[in-house]
């Protein structure tokens, strides 16, 4: 494969993903806000929440992604955006600076395709996410974009992201799980989470999978637990418990 062919190999689960956010809006409206997560780190939430918006960005939208794990930014440094840990995110909430003028466009030719760094680490980061303020910066940038991608910090380690997912503007979520690494109780943990709330969309992304059967199909690219026997002895979630894990997904992403 030359680079362009492998480039677009590696776009195509996210143009799936991108695809079901449609079946995901409240009254079938567009979604416009989507929350990325996972019940804990290392399940490539902020793979995920990059790759959507880097395929939307290519399909004509105008993408905002947001870096909101604002006790373990990524964003910034992976994408080698300048001054990430200085402005972003944070001194938007604190300082009142204005969120459209923190943006930066760090990806090549996808100009369409704007980030918001997390900005410096708070020292109360869940308390800075419940202000009022957050909601305001979230709003700005909505009415600037056709999507909005948060990705914020996992579920259980933190109260972060269960602050988020309260914000009136917020139209979807989706839970990275990994195949192999997420357990049981994990699954069951987060699902208590979205049974106290009453989000419009909530889709369970599968990371990791090793093979294409029915709708599962995500990334074929490394295999990790291939029976529900092996899932029995580790305690991981096997392949039809993490997509039984939410009760709603977007056909075709899981």
């Amino acid at each position: 494969l030359d680079s362009k062919q492998q480039s677009d190999l590696e776009l195509e689960p996210f143009r799936i993903l991108r695809n079901g956010l449609a079946l995901m809006g409240r009254n079938g409206g567009t979604v416009k806000t989507v929350l990325v997560t996972s019940a804990v780190a290392s399940e490539g939430k902020t793979t995920v929440a990059l790759g959507l918006a880097r395929a939307s960005a290519l399909s004509g939208q105008h993408v905002i992604l947001v870096d909101a794990d604002l006790r373990r930014p990524s964003l910034g440094p992976r994408l080698g955006i300048a001054g990430a840990a200085r402005r972003g995110l944070t001194s938007s909430l604190l300082d009142g600076d204005d969120p459209l003028e923190l943006l930066s466009a760090p990806l090549q030719g996808i100009d369409r395709l704007k980030v918001l760094a997390s900005g410096p680490i708070p020292p109360q980061a869940s308390d800075l996410l419940r202000s009022e303020q957050l909601a305001h910066v979230l709003a700005r940038l909505a009415s600037h974009a056709d999507l909005l991608v948060i990705d914020s910090a996992p579920l259980l380690p933190v109260v972060d992201t269960r602050t988020l997912l309260d914000d009136v503007h917020l139209d979807a979520c989706l839970i990275v799980a990994r195949v192999g690494t997420t357990t049981r109780d994990q699954a069951r943990r987060v699902h208590s989470v979205f049974d106290r709330r009453r989000l419009a969309g909530v889709g369970l992304v599968v990371n990791e999978l090793t093979d294409i059967s029915g709708n599962y199909y995500y990334d074929n690219q490394s295999a990790t637990v291939d029976t529900d026997d092996r899932s029995r002895r580790t305690g991981t979630m096997p392949r039809k418990a993490a997509s039984e894990s939410v009760s709603r997904t977007p056909s075709g992403i899981n």
